[in-house]
């Protein structure tokens, strides 16, 4: 029956363009026409509808799952038909070259679904609008359509097991590096790794689960990594010669990283640069200066400024960007063979805060106009301790214009009844156990904030010797001690308006900066770079018994640094004219390392 209405359907069509051609030809031939197209209408209709009804609970003919036969059936048929061609196996099977590997299918939730394959079988031809019905009818009664068997499982639990079968073939490959050792370049050619082709294995199941052909599914392996030959060896080898001496330098603000030795020479690669190295240092940038904007809080009591955030843009490294500019500026550092040093602008979006500094005061506080930082790695906890509370001292202090800031009048009273604690300080010339050791490390800080500012240095005493924590990041020369009330460290406010210093103590990491806020009148600070004469050796060391630290034990107390003249030349310029100018000058003492050893008793 299905092939007689499949061919009357095609000699309806036939006939149809026969006798639209004989009407063409044929103007007489129109009414016999159009009698033999209505019957041709009706006949055709009524064959449809006989079709349709005769597969209204039955699918279509010429269906197949895979190779199994389902046309022409009602569900009840198929879902029978495919219960006995595609049937669960106990088990799937994994086979390499160091084991047989097998999973129960119940473990990874596997099962053949009947219900969904038959009706996928039924919306074959049904999903489709009537008309496009009728139009593909003739094609699905001539050729055959195909359709895999549904299925469900567990694809995370598979993958799991899959990975840890073929976990024994895996070997980690290495990439081609070039790195300093000793002094020497040296260049490792990387080594080939071997790792699961995860996608073929997968495709294998797929292919057993569909066919329900369940033969052991191989564990297929690739080879990953690359392994450099001698020629890229040697461009590598002169490529990084012409790097190892140079420095790129990423700056934004007061923010810099420097990248130099074998850290710039990772970045080389055998087919250019590396990208994976080279995305780790743009992603490490980016964490260090994206921010969100800020806004700007100001609360003023009591002559001092109790709580400020100053209003910041919101920062977005653009990544695209600054890769571009580090592939660029990695070929002038090696086709340059005069530049050692290249700075890179990191190139960022901003966005503006929705309060700013100037809506929250009428003070004049509304930008950052100074800027001082220090470092002091390797002090002694209670020296931490008294620089946190002496920064906490100055922070919020307002000067008004035309005054002159004094730090001990800031500060106040230096000792354990206003919560310091005892630490190293130099005193009578020797290096002594004193209330508030490290309060030098914040004067000297805001000192180099000041001078960052442009502001007048009106009193600053150098310290007796080159200590070491102010040569952390700074050259000698850039201190400023205190010594209450002999010594003082004093600097007024020439603006015309009021300044806020504000400090930022940061223990875990070592560092103090000061940030000076005010209006900028267009005053830039010269500083020069210190020249240092007359330099002495220390004298040798020195070891003090100390009945307190147990026999045996050494502990440093004081380091050796070398006597010396210094100065440097500061210069404040507006508009091309020098409005401020001074020379500082520092008259450091040979020091002596002086070590305390323990002879106490040990029990």
């Amino acid at each position: 029956m299905l092939l007689y209405i499949s061919n009357m359907l095609s000699k309806a069509r036939s006939l149809l363009k026969r006798y639209f051609a004989f009407a063409a030809n044929y103007k007489s031939a129109a009414k016999f026409v159009v009698i033999v197209v209505s019957v041709v209408l009706i006949l055709a209709t009524l064959l449809l509808f006989l079709f349709f009804y005769r597969y209204r609970d039955r699918s279509y003919p010429n269906v197949y799952v895979g190779s199994v036969y389902v046309g022409s059936m009602e569900s009840s048929e198929i879902e029978s038909v495919l219960k006995a061609n595609y049937i669960r196996p106990a088990v799937f099977v994994f086979v390499s070259d160091f084991d047989t590997h097998e999973i129960e299918t119940s473990d990874i939730e596997f099962f053949y679904d009947y219900e969904s394959t038959v009706s996928e079988v039924f919306s074959v031809n049904r999903s489709r609008p009537f008309y496009k019905r009728i139009l593909n009818l003739v094609d699905l009664l001539r050729a055959p359509h195909t359709m895999d068997v549904k299925y469900a499982l567990n694809n995370s639990l598979l993958d799991q097991f899959v990975f840890t079968a073929g976990s024994q073939m895996f070997e980690e490959s290495a990439e081609p590096k070039i790195y300093i050792a000793s002094g020497e370049i040296i260049v490792d050619k990387g080594k080939l790794g071997v790792d699961l082709d995860i996608e073929r294995v997968m495709d294998d199941v797929t292919k057993n689960i569909i066919t329900n052909n369940h033969v052991p599914v191989v564990l297929h392996t690739h080879q990953t990594g690359i392994v450099i030959d001698e020629n890229d060896t040697d461009i590598l080898s002169s490529r990084a010669r012409k790097l190892i001496d140079k420095q790129l330098n990423f700056t934004y603000e007061h923010y810099q990283y420097d990248v130099e030795g074998n850290e710039l020479l990772s970045l080389l690669s055998h087919d250019l640069y590396n990208s994976r190295v080279m995305a780790a240092l743009v992603g490490e940038i980016a964490d260090a200066l994206n921010r969100d904007p800020q806004n700007s809080v100001f609360v003023y009591e009591g002559g001092k400024v109790v709580e400020f955030t100053p209003s910041k843009n919101g920062v977005l490294v653009d990544i695209e960007k600054l890769t571009n500019e580090i592939t660029s500026s990695l070929y002038k550092l090696e086709t340059d063979n005069e530049l050692l040093t290249l700075s890179v602008q990191v190139p960022i979006k901003e966005t503006a805060p929705e309060i700013t500094n100037d809506q929250v005061n009428d003070l004049g506080i509304t930008e950052i106009i100074g800027r001082g930082s220090s470092i002091y790695r390797g002090s002694i906890s209670s020296r931490v301790h008294n620089i946190g509370v002496a920064s906490n001292k100055m922070n919020g202090t307002l000067i008004a214009p035309g005054e002159i800031f004094s730090f001990n009048n800031t500060v106040g009273d230096i000792s354990s009844l206003t919560g310091y604690q005892q630490a190293y300080i130099i005193k009578d010339g020797r290096t002594v156990l004193g209330d508030g050791g490290g309060v030098c490390q914040v004067s000297t800080t805001l000192f180099r904030a000041a001078l960052d500012a442009g502001l007048p240095i009106v009193e600053r005493q150098a310290h007796s010797y080159r200590v070491t924590y102010y040569e952390q990041d700074s050259p000698p020369g850039l201190d400023a001690t205190v010594y209450s009330p002999i010594t003082d460290f004093k600097f007024q406010n020439d603006t015309d308006n009021h300044i806020l210093v504000q400090s930022i103590f940061n223990p875990s990491s070592y560092t103090l900066d000061f940030e000076i806020y005010g209006t900028s009148d267009g005053r830039q600070s010269i500083i020069s770079d210190p020249v240092i004469s007359s330099q002495s050796p220390p004298p040798d060391d020195l070891y003090v018994d100390d009945p307190e630290l147990p026999e045996g034990e050494i502990r440093q107390i004081d380091w050796k640094a070398w006597g010396a003249r210094v100065r440097f030349d500061y210069q404040v310029v507006r508009d091309g004219e020098v409005i401020y100018e001074r020379t500082f000058h520092s008259n450091f003492r040979p020091w002596q390392a002086v070590f305390l050893r323990g002879i106490a008793p040990v029990h």
